[in-house]
């Protein structure tokens, strides 16, 4: 199976995942760390990109997407939704 263009940060060359946030904090992010709004960016770098364009030091939270399940865990490692 290939790589997707968007599996990996285009700054740090990381493993990236899929999400999303408001293009206000993106374009801001982006413009911080000189780079095109086009970028693909991990999580880890845009929040340092926001934070040298806002001075916010930020918790994020992740969630599921939708629909979302609750998991539970049977036992051992095993997780069912």
């Amino acid at each position: 199976m290939s790589d997707h263009p968007e599996d990996f940060c285009d700054r740090c060359g990381g493993k990236n995942i899929s999400w999303q946030v408001e293009s206000d904090r993106w374009n801001a992010a982006t413009e911080a760390l000189k780079l095109s709004s086009e970028v693909v960016l991990c999580p880890s770098c845009f929040v340092q990109g926001h934070e040298a364009a806002t001075a916010m030091t930020c918790g994020w939270t992740i969630v599921p997407s939708t629909p979302f399940r609750w998991i539970e865990k049977l036992g051992g490692d095993v997780w069912v939704s």
